[in-house]
């Protein structure tokens, strides 16, 4: 889990600084007067971390199977939780984390609900899910249409089969035929 959440970092090294910068500001607006700077400091901690989850993920996909939802939480816990410590968040903004930090959380931030009361999903999120559900509606509508295809050589398959059958049964009975009449023939 630690060596994708550090390819990651280094696969994305514009994110992993993000994801720390974006963290510090959390830190410094979460007891501040001005909610809409900490919720825009969320945000930005939410994409960042989207984006490194989304390419650590990738890293952990073995032959195209997904990781498990178990594994997805475990990893998004361990980026959030290496940004709210400072070491870790400078060992991860490096690619270089050591192993995966305890549930340190943002200090006082810790278990409190942003201002608004609801996470909200960040803009960048939303496109993305959006755009994962267009693509898995495209791959269902391929795989409907090469089962469709599949099915029509299937039932073309199985129609050669049976004419190929009749053809055979003719042929087998005309050499029978063939053969007890040359049986019956007088011989010279």
């Amino acid at each position: 889990m630690v060596l994708a959440a550090n390819r990651a970092a280094r696969d994305r090294p514009q994110a992993a600084r993000a994801a720390a910068t974006a963290a510090e500001r959390v830190a410094q607006t979460q007891l501040g007067s001005d909610p809409d700077a900490y919720r825009a400091a969320r945000a930005e901690l939410d994409e960042s971390l989207d984006l490194l989850a989304q390419v650590a993920l990738a890293q952990l996909s073995i032959g195209g199977k997904r990781p498990t939802d178990s594994v997805t939480r475990r990893l998004r816990d361990l980026l959030r939780n290496a940004v709210a410590d400072e070491e870790a968040r400078a060992d991860l903004s490096r690619g270089a984390l050591k192993d995966e930090p305890g549930a340190a959380g943002f200090g006082a931030f810790v278990g409190m609900a942003p201002p608004s009361g609801r996470k909200a999903m960040t803009k960048a999120a939303e496109t993305r899910r959006k755009q994962d559900d267009q693509r898995r509606r495209e791959k269902r509508a391929a795989l409907r249409d090469e089962l469709a295809r599949a099915e029509k050589a299937l039932n073309e398959a199985k129609r050669a089969e049976r004419e190929a059958t009749r053809g055979r049964e003719r042929a087998e009975k005309a050499v029978e035929s063939i053969r007890a009449r040359l049986g019956s023939a007088p011989e010279d």
